[in-house]
């Protein structure tokens, strides 16, 4: 989504694709967001990735999902290989 009127909550979108890589029952339950859905370009392009892994059974977590951005040629446009922002306390080990 491009459009500036649109709200956006960009930490939600974060959480969201923290959330699917560090836990295995996270995509199922967000599965039918889209990419397109993102308001942020890089983190819908970090959907599609997760997306794709998810729908061919492969693990979801940061190395597979840069990888997958890798091998579409998006992984520096969206923001290179780093740890997912984990803002939720329950996915935080931080106290």
């Amino acid at each position: 989504m491009t459009s500036a009127s649109v709200p956006a909550e960009i930490e939600a979108e974060e959480a969201v694709l923290a959330a699917c890589m560090v836990d295995p029952h996270a995509y199922p339950e967000v599965a039918f967001l889209k990419p397109e859905d993102f308001y942020r370009e890089e983190n819908g392009w970090t959907f599609e990735a997760i997306s794709a892994l998810g729908e061919r059974g492969d693990a979801v977590n940061q190395i597979t999902v840069a990888s997958e951005l890798a091998r579409k040629g998006k992984l520096e446009g969206a923001g290179g290989p780093r740890v997912p922002r984990a803002p939720h306390p329950r996915l935080s080990n931080e106290h």
